[in-house]
């Protein structure tokens, strides 16, 4: 058995096309292709975390790209899940594993040191590796890492292309360059799948977004960070309640005690269109479509809230589970929490 997870970064449901991606299409042809619902808020590191341990940020900890420790704002690798993970768990079933992440960030927070194999090593970039436009390794780079470590030698696999999110981010992710780089990558995919030819019969390939991207604009940024500032103080936080800006949405962390009020000043913030508890304390704020609440630099393609949420689900391989799979995945909604279980479930008795 082998399995194999390709995680497309920010790919939107509306470019799995025929036209534009024919390698997947005909995966998903061949097997069941579809979508499924991320966790809030709509970003890279708490559904990356979620993807492996199958849980919600509820119980890996890891609700935003940052988390709040000891009143300082940390990124979300340096703390990793509270919960095992996909590579833990086949692990003691003496499964071999193997990560590769465009977005170095990714080791520490999907755990991969304690995969068989992980790239980039310890969660750095190597000096020279080829860059995409936001500085994370390009899809070329990650997919020569991917290929260097003979990944269907292992029994689980998983590669994160951290491109198609960069250029969606630059352009926007209706833009034409958006729309090229799907087919791009769609190569980089074909040839990711090439070396599980000759073993394709064995073989389980699931292939997810993480979020999708909408187009912003530019002009509420500013009035909402003035407008927690004046709420809640610095975004470290007063000891009770800390708040941090990322994309089209913003996480805001207090305590179970202050929920109720922290609920009641949130909704009085004129720019904000949502506000969902999405753990105990901990809200995800967005305002409407387009409306850019983290850092303004200029891009055109950004996510992180709700509208973001839906991710391209599609699963393929020659192995004779896939089509128990497929009719398994059709008969219900599944979202970002489905996967690990049903890897897992794949290697019973191992």
């Amino acid at each position: 058995m082998r399995v194999l997870w390709v995680v497309i970064d920010a790919l939107c449901v509306d470019k799995v096309t025929p036209e534009l991606m024919p390698t997947l299409c005909e995966l998903g042809a061949d097997g069941w292709s579809g979508s499924a619902l991320g966790v809030l808020p709509a970003t890279t590191y708490p559904n990356h975390a979620t993807l492996v341990t199958g849980a919600a940020p509820s119980r890996h900890g890891l609700y935003a790209n940052e988390v709040l420790v000891d009143r300082e704002w940390v990124a979300a690798g340096s703390v990793g899940p509270s919960v095992p993970t996909v590579f833990e768990h086949l692990g003691t079933k003496g499964v071999t594993t193997a990560a590769v992440f465009g977005d170095q960030n990714l080791v520490g927070v999907c755990a991969a040191q304690r995969a068989s194999g992980h790239w980039p090593s310890g969660g750095v970039a190597p000096e020279g590796v080829p860059l995409g436009p936001t500085g994370y390794a390009a899809d070329s780079a990650t997919l020569a890492a991917a290929l260097e470590m003979d990944l269907g030698d292992h029994g689980f696999a998983m590669v994160q292309l951290d491109e198609n999110d960069a250029v969606s981010h630059v352009h926007g992710p209706d833009s034409p360059e958006a729309r090229r780089h799907a087919s791009a990558v769609d190569a980089v995919l074909g040839e990711l799948l090439e070396p599980y030819r000759p073993v394709w019969s064995d073989t389980v390939v699931v292939v997810v977004s993480d979020h999708s991207q909408e187009r912003v604009e530019h002009s509420c940024a500013e009035a909402f960070t003035e407008a927690c500032s004046g709420e809640f103080g610095d975004p470290a936080g007063d000891g009770e309640t800390g708040w941090y800006t990322d994309g089209t949405c913003a996480v805001v962390r207090t305590t179970a005690s202050a929920s109720d009020r922290v609920r009641r000043r949130l909704e009085a913030i004129e720019v904000l269109s949502e506000v969902t508890e999405t753990a105990p304390g901990v809200f995800c704020v967005s305002g409407g479509p387009g409306v850019l609440l983290g850092l303004d630099w200029g891009q055109r393609g950004d996510h992180g809230a709700s509208r973001c949420r839906t991710q391209v689900a599609v699963l393929g391989g020659g192995h004779g589970a896939v089509a128990s799979l497929a009719g398994r995945l059709g008969a219900s909604p599944i979202d970002s929490r489905s996967w690990a279980p049903l890897t897992l479930s794949l290697f019973e008795g191992a």
